[in-house]
């Protein structure tokens, strides 16, 4: 059985407490996935302060190699496309159908954001004081984290074929 380690900083690390999950497809839950780290408050700040570093690098990237970037990771999830919809229909246990569009549409939000990261022009407005332009320009914001709710799952885990 696979246990899998949090990636932070480039390296897969296994959490503080040393502590696993086991992960079951909610569709049999005779059927282990894998082991994940239970990760803690601290493992959660070595992440952010691994990005918040990483970020002062990749702010003042330029543009072409940012777009660059999301295109290779756009074109790796093309080729993996069948993979990742089962992966998600066994993690999540959800019908094919619906992994497939949820994959689909990341790869369609990256595609997105390939041509955005090019429109990284400010704007020029007039200014209250005479003979000055007053300019702004686009800029990131720096790191964010988030908890997304897997909100699919956890409805198939109150039917009737969720064993604790």
């Amino acid at each position: 059985m696979k246990t899998f380690r949090n990636l932070i900083n480039g390296k897969y690390v296994t959490s503080l407490s040393g502590e696993t999950f086991p992960d079951f497809n909610p569709a049999n839950t005779d059927d282990i996935l894998g082991h994940f780290q239970s990760s803690g408050r601290e493992d959660a700040d070595n992440a952010c302060l691994a990005a918040s570093k990483a970020f002062e690098r990749w702010k003042d990237y330029p543009w072409v190699k940012k777009s660059r970037i999301l295109r290779n990771t756009m074109n790796i999830l093309e080729r993996r496309r069948d993979e990742l919809v089962y992966v998600l229909t066994k993690e999540q246990g959800r019908p094919l159908k619906e992994s497939l569009a949820e994959v689909d549409r990341t790869i369609d939000v990256i595609d997105f954001y390939t041509g955005e990261v090019r429109r990284n022009q400010g704007w020029v407005m007039p200014s209250e004081r005479p003979h000055t332009v007053a300019f702004t320009r686009r800029r990131p914001m720096g790191v964010f984290g988030v908890i997304s709710p897997w909100n699919f799952r956890w409805l198939c885990r109150l039917g009737r074929s969720y064993r604790p």
